[in-house]
């Protein structure tokens, strides 16, 4: 009998997988996890050290991304972001990447950003080692969503 399971770790999402029987994996194959957590934060005044915002990275790809955020911010303004990506068991975490933001819209009661990777903003932004790293980034996420779309 065929029972029908939501992807562990995310009860809102609407991908379902049949399973015939518990641990029968290799008949329907293995569906990746996914896990992102984005923070950014703006660079510190001389008042105070601004805290990390947790946001909802919504779109990525080796050039930016998008994000959902409740909290304002400019055209041109540069941000310093944080990143860990884990699928199955492979992690990436990525620090002290600034972006600028490119673009605003309002999606539902969030502002949306598109934020651009800044790689004329320090030495670590301009490195190869950098660029390959995003990259290989956008071709991890890209895999996960592939085999989860299967």
């Amino acid at each position: 009998m065929d029972n029908e399971k939501t992807i562990p770790g995310d009860r809102k999402n609407p991908l379902r997988i049949k399973v015939k029987h518990e641990g029968d994996r290799r008949v329907y194959g293995r569906v990746p996890t996914l896990t992102v957590i984005t923070k950014v934060k703006v660079k510190p005044s001389m008042l105070r050290t601004p805290d990390w915002e947790p946001v909802n990275m919504i779109d990525y790809n080796r050039n930016g991304f998008a994000f959902l955020s409740r909290n304002e911010y400019k055209l041109g303004q540069s941000l310093k972001v944080y990143f860990r990506l884990v699928v199955d068991q492979t992690e990436v975490t990525l620090e002290n990447i600034f972006v600028t933001i490119k673009s605003i819209s309002l999606e539902k009661n969030h502002l949306r950003y598109g934020a651009e990777f800044n790689f004329e903003a320090n030495d670590h932004m301009r490195s190869p080692q950098l660029k390959a790293k995003l990259s290989g980034v956008e071709r991890m996420v890209k895999r996960a969503l592939e085999k989860m779309a299967r």
